[in-house]
């Protein structure tokens, strides 16, 4: 393992214990090189930080992408289930979802701010694919096209909601079986003819 590659490793585990709190000195003392060493890979600490996040971004951008791949318009509520339920396992490793939990309390500050626009950046991407399936389902099935702002927001409002849950809780409370049925039956009454 190149010496690069410790430092960004370590620095995702000790990132997941102290957030943005964590010193470039202990990230020295983690991988047992000067701290002046660390200046030779990454310019500050928050380009360290961030270096480490976008990882992170990138691959959770690429699993959903993967995930997305296989949706089918013609059966939208296993699509959209299995994408919901794609999301809650990406999530279940517990040093991951600390990793995740430290980004949302990091300090307010450039870095917070443009970690925040590249999440909900592949968040918007992803409900919007969502609603194009929708688009098509309603196409092949005489629905009218233009509740799929009800369908966009309502599925943000689940995927979101349930998110800062999961963060907040940690898999303490897990009623997401039930808030997806919630969410299904509330658009089925708003849009009837779904099944």
């Amino acid at each position: 393992m190149s010496k690069k590659q410790e430092i960004i490793d370590r620095t995702y585990e000790l990132f997941s214990r102290y957030g943005d709190a964590l010193s470039l000195s202990t990230i020295a003392n983690a991988t047992s090189i000067k701290k002046s060493s660390l200046y030779a890979h990454f310019d500050s600490k928050d380009h360290l930080l961030f270096y480490v996040i976008d990882l992170e971004l990138q691959k959770f951008d690429q699993a959903t992408l993967e995930a997305l791949k296989n949706g089918d318009s013609t059966d939208l509520k296993k699509t959209v289930s299995d994408f919901y339920y794609f999301i809650l396992d990406y999530f279940n490793d517990p040093t991951k979802l600390v990793f995740w939990k430290r980004c949302m309390l990091m300090s307010e500050g450039p870095l917070k701010k443009k970690v925040e626009e590249t999440h909900m950046k592949i968040h918007q991407r992803n409900i919007e694919h969502i609603a194009t399936l929708y688009i098509d389902y309603a196409k092949a099935n005489g629905l009218n096209e233009k509740n799929v702002d009800v369908f966009r927001h309502s599925f943000m409002v689940l995927l979101l909601g349930t998110l800062y849950s999961l963060f907040v809780f940690e898999h303490r409370v897990t009623p997401y079986d039930h808030s997806f049925q919630i969410f299904w039956k509330g658009v089925q009454q708003h849009l009837p003819t779904l099944h």
